[in-house]
């Protein structure tokens, strides 16, 4: 491990070159290695192989519930990040946030706090996304997408308490291969323009270059500025090389660069203004909206919102270097990856257009940013496949540096008054957070499988983990004008700032404990048994663990570890002679200490963010996919879950809107037995291809229904935010040639035009208001494919 160590501190340039002489001296001992198929559309279930337990399976051998998106369906679709992905995968949710990006699986993911790594993990090639914000990182060009479900510790590691993405680029060919795809949608004014060229450079050197350049001219109208937004303007490039010198010495070698731009970017809605009759005659902000629109306020949730400008800025670097060598009965590999991105972004947290104090353009905006990076290397030596007796060891450490800053302007109430007589009611109040925190990542892990008899196998891992993190925090009271930035921002006096922390029950100094260190071991087991050649049934344990840390809040707030024990039976396999596939699992996880993401919105305006560590909660259910051939020209899926998520026992929770406004402040309730957020009961997808000859054409048709039962929107179990069941409905028709060398299509979204939200949370200062943040509408958008 500590060899391990050193080798992540010598940086990206001194990494290849250690690499590149390991792999020399490594070339002299080793016998011909087995290079790796990779379909990326799979013409029946038992061609889909997947990467989920480190090692090449078919998905019908792999005891875990998964779900897999192939490369051609990505491009087809033009499915741009994780949030089109999983829109039809059940229990499965990920959406923007104003502060972050939620990732849940199975009603677990982490909430909107600068100091959380996600619940849910996101490896590409191996290389670990740990940020909310990395899912913005494009996805394109990529072999395929595996959503492994339930806590993945043995293989993955690091934080996959509730699950994982694992994402596979397309690599380098030995043959000269082409692809290319243009879209365009008129009615949102959607773009992409995506090309891929894999060439040999030498027989033992292939090249892959690709890029991608896309954006949309939005879908929802600025009454304020007359813009449409999300307005993006996006590109995304990647340089990729394969190299196989030997036949015992295989590497391949990425570096992806993007950038993201959106300068409409927080198009947030008023909804319930005013609000219902239990919370009586509308107050604070949702009041004065209603003043100053003469009473025609638009409060529904459509595409017109009336806010003003924001934007967000990512941008991402990214590479990735893997070997593997074969040594004797053995397969070593060697994973080296860095990874860096830079955020900022200006929010309306008020989706209002009237002044606040002091004649301030805003009521509250929000500045923030963050910069990320992040080293790591992965070390497994594994034994080939077959035989009595499978096995794999491993050696992990990861390093990295966090820095964000939250600079926020408060100009909604006086709050200028808790620094009098420095301050007074229309000084423009402003403050700044800022969080630094360095963290090391350390594990090994091993994992045996065992075939007991020739259909049954009893798989065994473990893996230990070590995580160790230093923080400084700093939190500054002042006052900014006309808008909260950087260069605006000015702080008050030291005596003032102790004299406001104290009305704000805020916390400016440096935290009590500013290093803590986690550790835990973590077992899993599991065993299998071929009912049939073509039908396994599997019972799996794991146990999961994700570290403790530090919150960027307005209080010294630290959280504690978090752990699962985790129980799934499953039955997957093909019968019909293959024309059906299955795969059925059901499921519990029972969760110890889940760090839960709050908001207390106080009617006074003031909010105060905190990260709790809920007792207990539990999230269990049943998930069903399946896929039936009827003919040769008809193929018919569905993947449906059922999920009841619960907190067992959260008795110190965040207030509803209402009882916010009945219950003395600071407001909590108990949440125990209730459901959690981004947990619908029901979720999943059904779609269909049909395909019809017509001379050398061959025509596609391949309708999707894709549904959800009704969700909290926070973790409040408010009524307020739930955002309803609904079900949408896409549809893609296309003409190709029999030889697939080109394809004309006409994609259909969305098309039954239902609004929905991805994001919902109160209204500060008016209980029963809240704000949202709209999907996309109906949309049509042509498209033209290449490829060689």
């Amino acid at each position: 491990m500590a060899g391990i160590v050193m080798l992540c501190r010598l940086g990206p340039i001194a990494l290849l070159a250690v690499q590149a002489f390991v792999s020399s001296a490594l070339a002299q001992h080793a016998v011909p290695i087995a290079t790796e198929p990779s379909p990326s559309r799979p013409s029946d279930y038992d061609e889909i192989l997947v990467l989920a337990q480190g090692r090449l399976q078919r998905l019908r051998d792999v005891p875990i519930s998964a779900s897999v998106v192939g490369g051609v369906d990505i491009q087809s679709w033009n499915l741009n990040d994780l949030t089109a992905i999983t829109a039809s995968v059940p229990g499965v949710r990920v959406s923007p946030g104003p502060g972050a990006d939620h990732v849940h699986i199975r009603g677990v993911g982490s909430g909107e706090n600068a100091g959380f790594e996600q619940s849910v993990s996101t490896f590409v090639d191996g290389a670990y996304r740990g940020r909310g914000r990395a899912i913005r990182a494009s996805l394109f060009d990529v072999e395929r997408v595996e959503v492994l479900k339930g806590p993945q510790t043995t293989f993955f590691g690091n934080n996959a308490i509730a699950g994982a993405f694992n994402i596979v680029t397309r690599k380098p060919a030995r043959e000269a291969q082409y692809d290319a795809t243009a879209l365009y949608a008129p009615t949102d004014g959607e773009y992409a323009l995506e090309a891929a060229i894999s060439t040999p450079v030498s027989p033992t050197l292939s090249v892959r270059l690709a890029g991608k350049l896309s954006g949309m001219d939005g879908y929802t109208r600025n009454a304020v500025n007359g813009e449409l937004g999300p307005h993006l303007r996006d590109f995304v490039g990647r340089v990729s090389v394969r190299r196989e010198p030997s036949p015992i010495w295989e590497l391949d070698a990425r570096v992806d660069y993007g950038r993201n731009r959106d300068t409409e970017q927080s198009q947030y809605q008023l909804v319930n203004c005013p609000p219902p009759a239990a919370f009586g005659n509308p107050i604070g902000v949702c009041a004065n909206q209603q003043a100053a629109s003469g009473g025609a306020l638009d409060d529904r949730l459509d595409y017109d919102a009336s806010v003003l400008p924001s934007f967000f800025d990512y941008d991402f670097v990214e590479a990735s270097m893997t070997n593997r060598w074969r040594i004797g009965g053995a397969n070593l590999k060697w994973i080296s990856s860095y990874f860096r991105h830079d955020f900022s972004q200006m929010n309306t947290v008020f989706p209002v257009d009237y002044p606040g104090i002091a004649n301030t353009p805003f009521v509250h905006n929000v500045f923030n940013g963050e910069v990320a990076r992040s080293v790591s290397n992965e070390v497994r030596l594994e034994s080939e496949g077959g035989g009595v007796l499978k096995w794999m060891i491993g050696a992990y450490y990861a390093h990295g540096e966090l820095s964000a800053d939250l600079l926020s302007g408060s100009y909604f109430a006086p709050l200028g008054l808790l620094g009098a007589p420095y301050f007074d009611a229309e000084t423009p109040f402003a403050n700044l957070g800022a969080l630094e925190e360095s963290a090391e990542t350390k594990s090994a892990f091993a994992s045996a499988s065992v075939r007991l008899s020739d259909a049954v196998r009893l798989n065994l891992g473990a893996r230990y983990t070590r995580v160790s993190k230093q923080t400084e925090r700093s939190l500054v009271f002042g006052s900014a004008f006309p808008t909260a930035t950087f260069d605006t921002f000015v702080p008050a006096p030291d005596a003032v700032q102790l004299q406001i922390a104290d009305g704000l029950d805020a916390e400016i100094g440096p935290f009590d404990k500013p290093s803590r260190v986690d550790d835990k071991f973590m077992p899993s087991a599991s065993v299998q048994y071929d009912v049939t050649p073509r039908v396994m049934a599997y019972v799996s344990y794991a146990n999961g663990f994700k570290a403790g840390g530090y919150a960027l809040n307005s209080v010294g707030n630290m959280f504690d570890a978090e752990t699962v024990n985790a129980y799934e039976i499953g039955i997957k396999g093909t019968a019909r002679d293959r024309t059906v596939s299955f795969n059925l699992a059901a499921y519990r996880s029972d969760y110890d200490n889940l760090q839960e993401s709050t908001a207390d919105f106080r009617v006074d305006g003031s909010i105060i963010f905190l990260v709790k560590n809920v007792a207990t909660s539990r999230s269990q259910g049943v998930d069903l996919s399946a896929s039936a051939r009827a003919s040769r020209w008809f193929t018919l899926r569905a993947d449906i879950g059922y999920l009841d998520a619960v907190y067992r026992s959260f008795t110190d929770g965040p207030c509803t809107s209402y009882q916010q406004l009945t219950r003395p402040a600071p407001c909590i309730q108990d949440l125990s037995g209730k459901r959690k957020a981004f947990a619908p009961t029901w979720s999943g997808g059904i779609g269909a291809t049909l395909t019809a000859p017509v001379g050398n054409i061959k025509l596609r048709a391949d309708p999707l229904v894709y549904f959800t039962s009704s969700y909290y929107g926070q973790a409040t179990a408010d009524r307020e935010l739930l955002q309803k069941a609904y079900a949408k409905f896409d549809l893609r028709i296309a003409a190709a040639p029999v030889d697939g060398r080109w394809e004309i299509a006409l994609i259909g979204r969305n098309l039954t035009d239902k609004a929905t939200a991805s994001y919902r949370n109160s209204l500060p200062t008016s209980p029963g208001s809240s704000f949202a943040l709209v999907e996309r509408p109906r949309s049509f958008a042509i498209q033209v494919l290449a490829r060689r």
